[in-house]
């Protein structure tokens, strides 16, 4: 019976440290969808040129995160969405790869930006995102006349970065919605630091009339 035991044991040992390993994977990971998933649909749809505004993720969706593709809504930002969804789905799978949480959302910046160039639609821009400042936008409460003013300077801002080259466009988003250090924009669009470098210095330029300096 000894014997028995000593052969049987191992073969447990991995089975409930697996199942344990896994719950914490779940958890890990429905924590970032909730911090994060916001600003990944909005990272998402600028850089595919579309800047709209995503719906408010639910406790369905952080339960979906990890497990199942969501489908049904069509439309641009419902695109921005599937794209995030795929990579949750993506990082789901890969998770036991994934050093620290700082390196899951790398590859959710990286999956993203993946998932944009595949989906490869055409630049439109939309009604300006509420959430996250843009480019030059102040942290006052301005008039009724500075609101208007300020929401068609952030149109044009906006209409502007989807009508960038993709390569400049990726770098600016990736900079100034996502907070990547050039080192993190590079590996994110697989190019060498000077490129990226060189993107985001062009995309800068471009903008900077639309900007205001």
């Amino acid at each position: 019976m000894s014997a028995a035991r000593a052969v049987g044991e191992p073969r447990r040992r991995p089975r409930l440290i697996a199942v344990t390993a896994a719950g914490e994977a779940d958890q890990a990971i429905a924590e970032l969808y909730r911090s994060h998933y916001r600003d990944l649909v909005r990272i998402a749809a600028l850089l595919a040129g579309q800047p709209g505004q995503p719906r408010q993720a639910g406790p369905a969706d952080h339960a979906r995160s990890g497990r199942a593709r969501v489908t049904g809504e069509t439309g641009p930002a419902r695109q921005a969405e599937q794209i995030v969804q795929d990579a949750f789905v993506g990082l789901h799978a890969t998770w036991w790869q994934v050093a620290d949480g700082r390196a899951a959302l790398a590859y959710l910046h990286r999956s993203v930006l993946a998932g944009t160039r595949a989906a490869a639609r055409p630049a439109v821009p939309l009604r300006p995102a509420a959430g996250r400042a843009s480019p030059g936008q102040t942290g006052t409460a301005p008039g009724p006349a500075a609101t208007a003013q300020a929401a068609t300077a952030q149109a044009a801002l906006l209409a502007a970065i989807g009508a960038l080259p993709a390569g400049q466009r990726e770098a600016l988003v990736l900079a100034l919605y996502a907070d990547l250090p050039m080192p993190e924009i590079a590996a994110a669009m697989d190019v060498s630091p000077g490129t990226a470098a060189r993107h985001l210095a062009s995309a800068r330029s471009a903008l900077a009339s639309v900007a205001g300096g």
